[in-house]
């Protein structure tokens, strides 16, 4: 009876801690998002692709698409497409988070006015993988 327990205890704690490790992947493709929102502020022709490093077991693939969206995969760095003209004035990032081999990613998109340098959200969501 106590090896039957043991395994159910084991198999429970595995199923938390990927679910733990889960939650962290989003809150790192998230922070990335974050990171990107602040190059942003500071300089809003900013586009670029790359990663960001928390610690050895956090990272965030950041893709910054300015006046473009993103036509590949999250996984994928870069990938930007600039020939939608109604994407002007418009800046997709797109962050995929990884921990402990589990992947969430986070795509938004935001409005800058080219007047006043306002940076709008227009649209956040996951992005299924």
């Amino acid at each position: 009876m106590t090896i039957a327990a043991t395994l159910i205890v084991f198999y429970l704690l595995q199923g938390s801690v990927g679910t733990r490790s889960a939650a962290e992947a989003l809150t790192t493709a998230q922070s990335g998002i974050n990171d990107a929102l602040i190059q942003l502020a500071r300089k809003t022709n900013f586009g670029s692709a790359y990663t960001v490093t928390i610690d050895s077991q956090h990272t965030a693939q950041v893709t910054v698409c300015n006046k473009g969206r993103k036509t590949t995969g999250c996984s994928a760095l870069g990938g930007c497409d600039y020939t939608n003209a109604s994407d002007m004035g418009k800046v997709e990032i797109t962050a995929l988070g990884t921990v402990k081999g589990r992947n969430r990613c986070v795509r938004v998109v935001y409005r800058i006015d080219t007047e006043t340098g306002e940076i709008k959200l227009e649209s956040s969501q996951e992005v299924a993988l």
